[in-house]
Parts: C-alpha cells; sequence; structure tokens
C-alpha cells in the first residue's frame, strides 16, 4: 500500500503504539519533546487523553500539529535507545510484555530481518491454532482508555472436541466532564455523548468447527482470514455502565490433524484489547 501510495519501496515497518512507547520510555527514562518531558508515568495520560483536550477536531492547522508532535514523541523514544545508560535488561523485559500484547509489531523486506522478528514474536502473524479477542471502536470518540476490558476463558474438554469460549466484560468509566472531542460521538453516529460504541471480534483457530456470540441470531463480520476465521458482533455500553459481552466460542472439527492438535492443546490466547492480562485460563 505504501508503495501504490507514494511510488517508493519501504525496506520495513515498525508498528508501536502506546503501551510500546511506555515500554520503551521505562527502560531508557524521560525524554523531552517540545519543551515537555514524557516519561513512562506520564506518556500513556498524554498521548491517550491531555492532548484531545480542549482540541478543536475542525481545526485542520491544529490537527496537524497534534499529528506531527505524537510523531515526535515516538521518534525522541526510539532516539533513546542509543542513550549508553540503557537498562538493556528492562528494555528486553518490557518489549517482550508489549510484544506479547501485540502492542509491538514488525515487518522487514530482507528477509533474515524478517526471519528474526518471526521468531521473536512481534511479525504479527496469527497461526491457525491460535485465538484472539479485540475490542474495536467504531464511535467517532477517543473512549478507549475509558473502556476497561476483562476476559475469562475456559477450556472444556470432550471425548471429540473441545470447547473454548471466551467471556469478555466491558465497563465504561468516562465521565461526563470530558471535552466533547473525547466523548464524541461523530456525525452521522447519533448516541448519547460517551457512548462507547464498536465491535467484539474473535480470530478463531482455522479448524474451528463453529463459532458463535450467544445472545446474538447474526454475526455482523463472519469470514476467513488466512488460516483462522474471524467472527464480530456490535456492542454499545453508556456511560457509567458494565456488561458482559457474549461469549465467543468454538469447537474444533474432529477428523483432521488440526484438529487433533487442537484437542490435545488449546489454543493460545494471543490478547484483548484494553486488557494488560490477555485471559486467565481456569
Amino acid at each position: 500500500m505504501w508503495t501504490e501510495a507514494t511510488g517508493r519501496n519501504v525496506d520495513g515497518v515498525l508498528a508501536v503504539d502506546v503501551l510500546a512507547l511506555e515500554a520503551v520510555l521505562m527502560a531508557t527514562g524521560p525524554v523531552v519533546v517540545e519543551d515537555q518531558t514524557i516519561g513512562a508515568d506520564t506518556v500513556v495520560q498524554d498521548l491517550l487523553h491531555d492532548q484531545y483536550v480542549g482540541l478543536d477536531g475542525q481545526d485542520e492547522a491544529a490537527q496537524a500539529e497534534r499529528r506531527s508532535r505524537l510523531g515526535g514523541v515516538a521518534r525522541v523514544a526510539l532516539e533513546a535507545l542509543e542513550r549508553p545508560e540503557l537498562d538493556g535488561a528492562l528494555l528486553a523485559e518490557e518489549l517482550a510484555s508489549a510484544a506479547a500484547g501485540r502492542q509491538l509489531l514488525a515487518w522487514s523486506s530482507e528477509r533474515e530481518i524478517q526471519q528474526g522478528w518471526e521468531a521473536m514474536g512481534v511479525d504479527g502473524a496469527v497461526d491457525a491454532a491460535d485465538l484472539m479477542v479485540a475490542v474495536l471502536n467504531s464511535g467517532g470518540n477517543k473512549l478507549g482508555p475509558f473502556l476497561d476490558v476483562v476476559s475469562d476463558i475456559t477450556v472444556e474438554p470432550g471425548p471429540d472436541t473441545t470447547a473454548v469460549s471466551v467471556a469478555v466484560a466491558l465497563e465504561n468509566t468516562v465521565s461526563a466532564d470530558e471535552p466533547p472531542y473525547i466523548l464524541g460521538p461523530t456525525p452521522p453516529l447519533q448516541v448519547a455523548p460517551g457512548t462507547y460504541v464498536g465491535l467484539v471480534a474473535a480470530t478463531l483457530p482455522g479448524a474451528a468447527g463453529a463459532g458463535r456470540f450467544d445472545g446474538y441470531d447474526s454475526l455482523a463480520v463472519a469470514g476467513a482470514d488466512g488460516p483462522s476465521r474471524v467472527v464480530a458482533v456490535p456492542v454499545e455500553v453508556a456511560p457509567g455502565r458494565s456488561r458482559f459481552s457474549p461469549c465467543a466460542s468454538s469447537s474444533p472439527r474432529a477428523g483432521d490433524d488440526e484438529g487433533a492438535r487442537l484437542r490435545s492443546h488449546a489454543p493460545r490466547l494471543l490478547a484483548v484489547a484494553g486488557s494488560r492480562v490477555a485471559g486467565r485460563p481456569h
């Protein structure tokens, strides 16, 4: 896409979200961006909340300035990795945690480097036996930091198949005192300000015999994605409200090699958006 849009080839891509920047700053120490000191204890609040306070979404100049500063924070944080006093052991620990949560992803056009990313588990690939659940915001707001997400995975082995269910609890903690740019919604969406609107999506093992959300007769999204199958349903969570998202369930098919492997080894839950802990088996 980059080549088509710009006419230039790209050697590699590094995707770093706010929690990955927090991990970097834990090891490097604070950085200074436009005369403001930003550290591991402030970067999440700054980038996910404070940069939007007082912002006029229709002011293109202000938006361009905000985006430029956002890039500056990422650039300066990554440049700090060259500091001689860098705590390498802490960096490795923090980046491993970020990679496990898919907050750090990497791709290279050079085969050897790409193989290294794959070995480190930061290439973003979802294997045929993997299970991943995410909550995706589609409400034209900045409510992500205010949505608490807790997941719970249950594995029920049977004589021929294994049933895997993931329950996702959502709580919208936003206050009505937040500015409109954060509360939303963005027209033409018509919901009360502060309402989280989005999708709960599950990427299921390709050998799964079924994928469904309890309480839903139909799916907003259903189809293959490489070796996996993706299903999703819409969700709305009002301010100050909690709800349990319906469970995403799957049962591997019997009679094929992948199904046999899944019956022996339950799929691994890769990550749940908004949650530090991907899931708790029990």
